[in-house]
């Protein structure tokens, strides 16, 4: 019995560990995003400084700053959506501990592959929280690729 809380309470630690590490990656993904948008802000505000830009120029400038917003939009709803299935799995954990240690105290103990299964359930549902905050690093890299692009069109306008 005492192998069996060992082991639970490893594999607790363990769904706790890489859950302090996906939390880690959302804060370091808001960091992202709040640079992204201190620099969209700053670009703004040059756009609002141009002067003798054409207006078909100045319509340019205008689509992309709101494919940039829609893009910022985008990422926000997704690390939202993170945040979510965090929570989510922060329940599903805390409900299958309190599951197995009432098992546990009821001399109820789940078998073998009653708990290969429930740890093959419980990686699937980290590997899917994994995947995200790269494909989040994936756009974010793409939208500073726009955002230096950008940033460059701007400089080009300013020197006609």
């Amino acid at each position: 019995m005492k192998k069996q809380e060992k082991h639970l309470r490893d594999e607790r630690n363990e769904f706790f560990s890489k859950l302090v590490s996906l939390e880690g990656k959302n804060k370091d993904l808001i960091q992202e995003l709040e640079k992204v948008q201190s620099e969209l802000q700053f670009k703004q505000s040059e756009i609002t400084h141009i002067q003798n830009v054409s207006s078909a120029e100045l319509d340019c400038l205008r689509q992309e700053m709101l494919n940039v917003r829609a893009e910022q939009n985008k990422m926000q709803e997704q690390h939202n959506v993170l945040l979510q299935e965090n929570e989510q799995l922060s329940k599903v954990i805390k409900t299958k501990n309190e599951s197995l240690a009432c098992d546990l105290v009821h001399d109820r103990r789940p078998t073998s592959e009653q708990l290969r299964e429930s740890m093959e359930e419980k990686e699937n549902e980290l590997n899917k929280y994994q995947v995200k905050p790269e494909l989040l690093q994936m756009d974010l890299e793409d939208r500073e690729g726009s955002v230096e692009n950008y940033s460059t069109q701007v400089i080009q306008w300013r020197l006609l």
